[in-house]
């Protein structure tokens, strides 16, 4: 699990771009609802259809985040805007009133959703004032690109001379 929050990906080392975090805490929301809407009964106040429904489209859009589709940024702060208020407002409502486990996940997700909003914030912003444009993702990815080769390149050597060595 260690590995789907470290794992290093094409759009890693774009300066100011926190999509690939918002991606990861939203999937995380979605498990966690997944997960809770059997164990607790009522654990949301809606219909299940429209429970699911809020799942898969929480996946979806954590699916579409990308440094080039400023409105998927966009949406995703206002996901994160309406998670964080829903779920707070019902750990609130919910404290005392339902088991201490409910409220407890409630506010887990309240908090999710803060992380998700702060760092979804923090790439609108980029995007607002030009640090991230389709020029600096294109750079960023041309020098991912060169590290790899120089990598590889480095590999290919290392193996070209343990084969000379006869120590391969």
């Amino acid at each position: 699990m260690t590995r789907f929050f470290t794992t290093k990906t094409a759009t890693t080392s774009i300066p100011h771009y926190f999509g690939n975090v918002v991606r990861r805490l939203f999937i995380l929301n979605g498990i966690i609802v997944l997960l809770a809407l059997p164990l607790f009964k009522n654990f949301l106040p809606l219909p299940s259809i429209v429970s699911t429904t809020a799942i898969v489209i929480l996946i979806i859009f954590a699916a579409m985040t990308n440094p080039l589709l400023p409105w998927v940024n966009k949406t995703n702060v206002a996901i994160s805007i309406a998670g964080l208020i829903i779920f707070e407002n019902m750990a609130i409502a919910s404290y005392g009133v339902v088991a201490f486990e409910h409220s407890l996940v409630y506010q887990a997700l309240a908090g999710i959703f803060f992380f998700s909003l702060y760092f979804g914030v923090k790439t609108f912003r980029a995007m607002s004032i030009g640090q991230l444009t389709t020029k600096t993702v294109e750079q960023a990815a041309n020098e991912e690109e060169i590290e790899a080769n120089k990598s590889n390149k480095e590999i290919l050597a290392e193996m070209q001379k343990d084969l000379r060595e006869g120590s391969f």
